[in-house]
């Protein structure tokens, strides 16, 4: 999951009030953060204080574009107070911001793409930033006016799996959806992706298929209100991504006119789920959100949950079960006037079977933008908003930023998760290969968390993968782990003879991260590899597994050898190893995948190791 997005830009609606839902409270907070309506909003932790600062981007009060920045100064009485910071970034509307650090030199790095601009601009600490000015193309215009319902995406996401952050974005001039690969050094290499053309809606990085590399989920609106628009997932088969044809809406069916879609992963087994969300179907009728369970072989099925049509809405675990639960900018068509829509916010409690609509909901924005994340340091999402407000059905032109302090429930906060334990690496030539063990949190399942690691060419250093953390693990931004759901991680293209240091934190479904495990240290393959005297097929961990276990064996001298899985019928289902090999410790790791892909069931398998005149055979447990 990458991915949860930082920001959602979208018709949005709230209210200054306070909001019970299933038990839990949102206060509001009196700040001065300056209104804006028609841009975006991103949090992360600009300054590396320990907490969320805001980036704010629309058209302020005087109907002027604006791009602020406001250092998260913490709570004074009843107020909240967010410092306006001089900064050279551009103006803008109609925009779409991530943050990332891309350079790998611990603080977070901004993404923009709008209308005018589209660049990547490098933090250059005490809240300066400078443009690059990679001559990535702005997002298209709608008959010279800019489609603002569907602004388009930009996300960060390493697709290469080099441990650097590369870009994507949708919706661009050029009518096509672009990566630029980043090289190091500031350089950016531009990549046509040969998905079509996505001009709007929304796109997310996430590895559905636990294969290791980062997917793309994204939905289109190909242009100006009216036009019908689909979900897509493509699948990062070695850096060409291939449409899975996935049953979701606007793929096999009816085709919506507004939609977006999140990935999240709402039954804790392990994979990304979709939140896809629409206003209506092509011919007007309404149509529900829906959760599409990922149930493996390229299968989303629809849960049925019953979810209203909404035009935005994302995942974050509000309550700290373990559990995503649901927020929605729905809307009602029942109002009192037959050509206006009603709008309002409402959250959907995971309960684990389904999802509980909350008590109260929250009339009143238009034309703006949400952020969520935990602003208020307590270890529960709060929620940001920013837009136009609505009366008597009617959209005003004073736009707003309204700030809802998460309180949680009965809680008074939700504790870190403990680190991961059992850290181990190896090579496999210029891979570098992670693994550790499940951690555990306090208040949610363990299957809930997700996992963030760091690799540095120097002790608690990122120079190789960045954590976005804080050597104590406090989150630089509200997300899931680099590493998703699973106990590891493989890094490309290293340098062989290098030593790396590492460690691995666990995060929460409300993006709360634990300290870090203990730091690890990769050393060169051929340090202290002493052969081993015989062949052998020295077993599996974890076992019982899921998703995943990783085989050892040795070999004491270079041998071809071959290492297969086997069901209970004797029917072998993948080849892991199938070469020649040299003297030495092995490991290879399983997924729990046929040769093809799919998603094996639960039972025990057979694993089989042949050698020159021998073989060895081993059982392992599948167990889901």
């Amino acid at each position: 999951m990458q991915p949860m997005k930082p920001y959602i830009t979208t018709l949005f609606l709230l209210i200054g009030m306070t909001l019970n839902v299933q038990g839990q409270s949102f206060r509001t907070a009196t700040t001065n953060l300056t209104a804006s309506q028609q841009g975006a909003l991103a949090l992360g932790d600009l300054d590396l204080d320990g907490r969320l600062d805001v980036i704010a981007s629309g058209f302020d009060i005087d109907q002027k574009a604006s791009f602020h920045l406001y250092r998260n100064e913490g709570e004074t009485g009843s107020a909240w107070s967010f410092t306006q910071v001089d900064n050279s970034l551009p103006s803008l509307v109609a925009s779409s911001l991530d943050l990332a650090d891309f350079d790998n030199d611990g603080d977070l790095d901004l993404l923009v793409t709008s209308l005018s601009v589209s660049d990547v601009f490098r933090n250059d600490g005490g809240f300066q930033f400078t443009r690059l000015n990679l001559g990535m193309s702005p997002i298209t215009q709608v008959g010279g006016v800019q489609e603002l319902v569907n602004t388009p995406s930009a996300a960060w996401g390493d697709f290469d799996s080099d441990g650097d952050f590369d870009v994507l974005l949708t919706g661009t001039e050029l009518g096509t959806s672009l990566v630029y690969q980043n090289m190091g050094g500031g350089s950016f290499i531009p990549k046509n992706l040969d998905i079509g053309d996505l001009r709007g809606g929304s796109v997310e990085w996430g590895d559905y298929d636990n294969d290791g590399d980062l997917d793309i989920l994204a939905t289109h609106q190909p242009g100006p209100v009216g036009s019908v628009g689909f979900t897509r997932i493509f699948r990062n088969d070695s850096g060409a991504f291939v449409d899975i044809s996935a049953n979701l809406p606007g793929t096999n069916g009816a085709a919506f006119e507004t939609g977006s879609a999140s990935w999240g992963d709402v039954d804790n087994d392990n994979d990304l789920d979709v939140l896809f969300m629409a206003d209506r179907l092509e011919g007007g009728t309404s149509t529900p959100v829906g959760v599409f369970r990922n149930d493996g072989d390229n299968v989303f099925t629809d849960s049925n949950d019953l979810l209203p049509a909404a035009y935005f809405g994302d995942f974050s675990d509000f309550d700290a079960d373990g559990r995503l639960d649901v927020l929605l900018n729905r809307f009602d068509t029942s109002g009192s006037q037959s050509t206006s829509t009603s709008t309002f916010v409402q959250f959907y409690k995971n309960t684990g079977n389904g999802f509980a609509q909350s008590q109260a909901a929250l009339p009143g924005i238009w034309f703006g933008a949400i952020a969520i994340g935990d602003l208020s340091g307590d270890g529960f999402p709060d929620v940001l908003v920013s837009g136009a407000r609505e009366e008597n059905f009617r959209v005003t032109r004073d736009p707003f930023i309204d700030f809802y302090v998460n309180e949680g429930t009965d809680a008074l906060f939700n504790q870190r998760p403990e680190p991961p334990t059992n850290l181990r690496s190896f090579r496999n030539g210029s891979d570098l290969v992670l693994e550790w063990d499940a951690a555990s949190d306090p208040e949610s399942p363990s299957a809930s968390l997700t996992y963030n690691v760091r690799v540095g060419t120097s002790p608690s250093g990122n120079e190789i993968v960045s954590a976005m953390a804080l050597e104590d693990g406090t989150r630089l931004v509200a997300r899931a782990g680099n590493a998703g759901h699973g106990h590891r991680m493989v890094i490309r293209n290293l340098d062989p003879n290098t030593d790396y240091f590492w460690a691995v934190q666990a995060i929460d479904a409300g993006s709360v991260g634990s300290a870090f495990a203990t730091e690890a240290v990769a050393t060169d393959v051929a340090q202290g590899n002493e052969i081993p005297d015989t062949f052998a097929l020295v077993g599996n961990y974890p076992n019982p597994f899921n998703p995943g276990t990783t085989i050892q064996y040795s070999l004491p001298q270079q041998a071809t050898v071959r290492l297969a899985i086997y069901n209970v019928l004797g029917a072998e289902v993948a080849t892991l190893v199938n070469g020649t090999l040299p003297a030495g410790e092995h490991e290879v790791y399983w997924n729990g995948r046929s040769a093809q892909g799919n998603v094996l069931p639960s039972g025990l398998y057979v694993y089989r190791l042949e050698t020159p005149g021998e073989s060895f055979s081993r059982t392992m447990v599948l167990l889901k």
